[in-house]
């Protein structure tokens, strides 16, 4: 007999009736088609991605000191107001108050950007209040966010007399 099977159990006949199925088969690779097809999409659609959402603030970080090295009250409080500067109002973008001061520290203070007009100019008004007086400002403009200008800051305060 040769090595080929020329019949089967189910009454077939011929060299393919009792041919177990080859793992090479077009049938089987077609498993390893879809991948390969899928897989450029995916990678495209991910370097395709939409530009993220405006945000929905700004944060300008202050860190401040006091100009003479004097050392704070400890009841005293820190006020952080950003405020816009070219408008007669001076409406307030963002502000904190920080009771206690220690000098050195970053205050991260959120302005909404919905408030920040990029055509305005911006600063900071920085105060270290005691009962409810300011016994330091700053005396010196310090504009923040928009025309160029940074949104980290270090602020020197000038005792008021």
């Amino acid at each position: 007999m040769n090595s080929r099977t020329t019949g089967s159990a189910s009454g077939g006949s011929g060299p393919l009736a009792n041919r177990k199925a080859d793992p090479c088969s077009l049938q089987n690779k077609n498993f390893l088609a879809l991948p390969l097809l899928v897989a450029p999409l995916l990678f495209l659609a991910c370097g395709t991605a939409p530009p993220p959402p405006p945000a929905a603030s700004r944060i300008v970080t202050v860190q401040v000191s006091l100009a003479d090295g004097a050392k704070a009250p400890q009841n005293a409080e820190l006020s952080i107001r950003v405020v816009e500067m070219s408008g007669p109002d001076r409406a307030v973008a963002g502000s904190i108050s920080v009771p206690g001061f220690v000098p050195g520290v970053e205050h991260k203070i959120e302005c909404k950007a919905s408030r920040i007009r990029e055509t305005q100019s911006y600063g900071l008004e920085v105060a270290l209040v005691e009962s409810g007086s300011a016994i330091y400002r700053n005396k010196t403009p310090y504009y923040v966010l928009t025309r160029g200008n940074p949104d980290r800051v270090s602020v020197v305060l000038d005792k008021l007399p």
